[in-house]
């Protein structure tokens, strides 16, 4: 009696458990949920779908995300999850997927060309000309299908030990640029053969021998794109959740840099769950370059490019052409940082080793900058502070009267001023070493030597009485433009337009720039030599950055 009891009552849990597990409704689209960390007591996924009824094992729960950054996961839904969720205070998002497709904007023609490997000196021929383009101040002529261009270099690291990761349709690893560099560890639906070459042609740009930026740096690809170079965003965030699974394992590897995140890919509108992955993804240290998206329209309607710019803390990039023109098809705006070579780009392609292809688009673009990043990450303060290298990115590129800063890896062609460990480019010290200078000068300008203000005043003016006064023009004029100039790099171009000579030539300009009080200057001859001095500090400062810019900086 006891025996049929028990039978009975394990009869009765099992049909319970059965009706419990069928209650879930399967199907609906799929959503990506992110739970949130910062609840008092956040729950781990598997509390949460079992709420829903779901396990990890479940056919409708399609990723699970599970990094030091952020955790959730994607599953098809229907109406009775969502109500569900939408009354879970430990969830901070549910959001459905959206598609995605690559940045590419104009497919050309595939061709086999002899790519054979180079050393890496400080210049290196045979290169495209995008490579030529990023460390030039000049720019390139000739056909941009050609493989006649010089790269130039400070640093023959070229990005050793650095990891990049390239989410996109996936890497043909043979080719002959990578090496032993490359490898296809991870794919969305664990296949990693590669049908679509779009993978490939970013990862040779980015880290390709003879082809790309970063020709020592290793190279992962993550397959997030079918092989129609379209997918879900739900498969993006499960890469982005896998390359910061990686760059916390490998990070305490010997001889390990850092890890850039590599997104030649757009969204037809914003999605916040790829944009709240790549900033998780920032936050845990990974640098992230993103496609700015080839719609010709603003940057900050679509993902991943809204992370970027004055928006976020990735680097978005859009394109320009071999004349330095912003490309008619390239995204634009404020979330854009800078702008690299993004039309009729050779690169790696998939069918043999040696095969290559010339595409457009703000996907070719992109791998410039992530090689550029790769290749900054020699040096360790750039390396270990994304904010810091977007900052670095943003002041090496070569601004543009249209308000476009073409990117830059800190080397002028032709020089031997280089980026890391080297004087760049500029006075003394470098660049750098100037906007710090400009800093002190615009904090400080009295304390300044006037020995720099004598060289602004010609040897004619030492007859006038009031040398004194034009000096202190000078420093006027001088740390007036000196504002300008770090308004310029910090993001506020738009009220800063005037051409440099306007600054210099204008007695309108001189008169804004006098910075001493109204009852100290009001009539007579002191107020005239304080303007000429203005003047002179205006024109002397606004020369030397007009030759930096327009090329004629070998005397400097």
């Amino acid at each position: 009696m006891k025996l049929l009891t028990y039978l009975t009552a394990f009869a009765a849990c099992a049909c319970t458990q059965a009706v419990a597990e069928t209650s879930h409704q399967s199907g609906g689209a799929e959503h990506i949920v992110i739970i949130d960390k910062n609840h008092p007591t956040p729950p781990r996924v598997a509390e949460v779908l079992q709420r829903l009824e779901l396990n990890e094992s479940h056919p409708d729960v399609r990723h699970v995300f599970n990094n030091s950054a952020f955790i959730g996961f994607a599953a098809s839904m229907k109406s009775h999850c969502l109500d569900l969720l939408a009354n879970m205070s430990d969830i901070s998002m549910v959001e459905q997927a959206a598609t995605v497709t690559h940045a590419l904007a104009l497919p050309i023609r595939q061709q086999r060309r002899v790519v054979t490997t180079a050393k890496t000196w400080d210049t290196r021929s045979s290169a495209p000309w995008g490579l030529q383009r990023i460390s030039t101040a000049s720019f390139a002529a000739g056909d941009p299908k050609a493989l006649d261009y010089t790269y130039s270099f400070s640093n023959g690291g070229l990005g050793k030990g650095a990891d990049i990761y390239i989410i996109d349709t996936g890497l043909y690893t043979e080719h002959v640029v990578f090496g032993n560099r490359a490898s296809q560890p991870w794919s969305y639906d664990n296949n990693m053969t590669v049908v679509d070459g779009h993978g490939t042609h970013v990862a040779g740009t980015a880290a390709g021998e003879t082809l790309g930026v970063a020709s020592n740096a290793n190279v992962f690809g993550v397959r997030a794109l079918s092989g129609t170079g379209s997918g879900w965003s739900s498969n993006v965030v499960a890469g982005i959740d896998w390359v910061i699974q990686q760059h916390d394992k490998r990070k305490s590897y010997f001889g390990h840099t850092g890890s850039v995140l590599s997104m030649s890919l757009a969204s037809g509108g914003t999605v916040t769950a790829i944009d709240t992955a790549v900033s998780a993804a920032i936050s845990a240290g990974v640098h992230a370059v993103v496609a700015a998206g080839n719609a010709g329209e603003d940057a900050c309607s679509t993902s991943p490019s809204l992370s970027g710019g004055t928006h976020g803390g990735a680097i978005t990039v859009g394109s320009v052409g071999i004349t330095g023109e912003r490309s008619s098809f390239s995204n634009y705006g404020d979330c854009v940082d800078v702008y690299a070579p993004g039309e009729d780009i050779i690169s790696a392609w998939l069918g043999a080793p040696d095969m290559v292809n010339v595409l457009s688009g703000t996907s070719m673009a992109t791998p410039h900058v992530t090689g550029i990043v790769a290749y900054a990450m020699a040096n360790t303060t750039l390396a270990n502070d994304p904010a810091k290298m977007k900052e670095w990115i943003r002041m090496q590129g070569l601004p543009r009267a249209d308000g476009t800063i073409l990117a830059n890896n800190g080397v002028l062609g032709g020089s031997t001023s280089g980026l890391i460990g080297v004087k760049r480019r500029g006075i003394g010290e470098g660049f750098n070493s100037l906007v710090a200078w400009l800093q002190g000068l615009e904090e400080a300008t009295n304390s300044v030597a006037f020995r720099f203000f004598d060289d602004s005043v010609t040897s004619a003016d030492h007859d006038i009485p009031g040398t004194t006064l034009l000096k202190r023009g000078a420093a006027d004029g001088l740390a007036k433009l000196a504002t300008w100039f770090l308004n310029l790099f910090y993001r506020r171009r738009k009220k800063h337009s005037r051409s440099l000579q306007d600054l210099g030539d204008t007695p309108r300009s001189a008169d804004t720039a006098i910075t001493c009080s109204p009852d100290e200057v009001t009539s007579g001859p002191v107020p005239q030599l304080l303007r000429r001095g203005v003047a002179d500090g205006l024109a002397k400062l606004g020369t030397w950055f007009l030759n930096l810019f327009g090329g004629g900086n070998k005397h400097h």
